[in-house]
């Protein structure tokens, strides 16, 4: 047997080795790297790129265990930001699917060594700049964008600082990596198992989701429409949020169209109008012996966490030209299961 040489192992490059080679001290260095507004962002942007460029990995088990000697609650683990950008301070707690999305990420987050630390958009004197300055003080690098009720106000401008993804939704334009559902795809799944003729179908969807998703399931289901005749096509019901008025829009189309089947996003009993059968196209829960569609919310918040993470040890912060969206595709459930509010 001929002995090979081994490759000489290189050693990771060091805070303090980073600060020798950008002629500042080692403190500086932790400044810049955390992100800290006690030093000139030319000067945090300066070292990044630097760390950057000469592959400086973040010591998750010093940072951590750095956290650990100072957090108040002894968790020793890193904060990322969740953003609330939902008129209701309390939605993604209380939203059945809403809070299936913010756990998922939670679990994964903490795997990781992370929490994820909720911040409501809408409080009494909050604005987006006012809120970016306290996430920087607060040492976050970290955000995440999950874009019900905040796809409409968001300006990436501000949040340059910060390594981003977008979660449960699309950011047209904005340069940000994106996470979410195939929409597209699940509706095209959906109307294959149905197996349904095109004109005994009709789409239902909030208005706001539609917005947030480009359209992407209404234009699958139109798809198909286009091949009817005009007489025999149902057009897409988008309604409002607010419960009274989706609930007379939804009654409206309804006595108009008369669809046999209603494929709709988490349609509560009271939304549900007439003798139809309803099909589930957002988590495939919450419908009694009938078949829905499966999101995959646990994926989509392990996908963005992951993301987040490595974004983070990269010191990817802001927009890009180079953005990336990653979609779930969604899983077929025969049998919905009821779960308890």
């Amino acid at each position: 047997m001929v002995a090979t040489k081994s490759m000489p192992l290189t050693a990771p490059l060091t805070q303090r080795a980073l600060a020798k080679r950008c002629g500042v001290h080692p403190s500086t260095i932790c400044l810049a790297l955390g992100n800290s507004p006690a030093i000139p962002a030319s000067t945090r942007q300066r070292i990044q790129q630097l760390a950057a460029q000469l592959g400086y990995r973040p010591n998750a088990a010093a940072r951590n265990l750095a956290m650990l000697r100072t957090a108040r609650d002894g968790s020793g683990q890193l904060p990322l930001a969740w953003i609330n950008g939902h008129a209701h301070e309390n939605f993604w707690r209380c939203d059945p699917v809403g809070f299936r999305l913010l756990q998922s990420c939670r679990a994964r987050a903490a795997a990781l060594g992370y929490y994820v630390d909720e911040h409501w958009l809408h409080q009494p004197g909050m604005t987006s700049r006012r809120l970016t300055q306290i996430l920087r003080t607060r040492g976050i690098q970290g955000v995440l964008l999950p874009l019900d009720g905040l796809a409409t106000t968001f300006d990436p401008a501000d949040w340059k600082d910060f390594s981003l993804i977008a979660l449960n939704g699309r950011l047209h334009g904005s340069g940000i990596d994106e996470v979410c559902p195939d929409y597209y795809n699940n509706l095209d799944l959906a109307l294959t198992r149905l197996g349904r003729d095109p004109g005994q179908l009709g789409l239902v969807l909030p208005r706001s989701f539609d917005q947030a998703s480009s359209g992407l399931m209404r234009a699958r289901f139109l798809h198909d429409q286009h091949e009817l005749p005009m007489t025999a096509r149902t057009p897409v019901c988008l309604h409002a949020d607010a419960p009274e008025q989706a609930r007379r829009e939804i009654q409206s189309w309804f006595d108009r169209y008369q669809p046999a089947v209603v494929l709709g996003r988490n349609l509560r009993p009271d939304l549900r109008p007439g003798n139809a059968i309803y099909c589930d196209l957002q988590t495939g829960i919450g419908l009694a012996d009938a078949p829905g569609l499966d999101e995959r919310l646990e994926l989509v918040g392990t996908a963005a966490i992951d993301r987040l993470t490595a974004k983070i040890q990269r010191f990817e912060k802001g927009p890009s030209d180079c953005a990336q969206t990653l979609l779930i595709r969604g899983l077929w459930r025969e049998l919905a299961v009821i779960e308890a509010a």
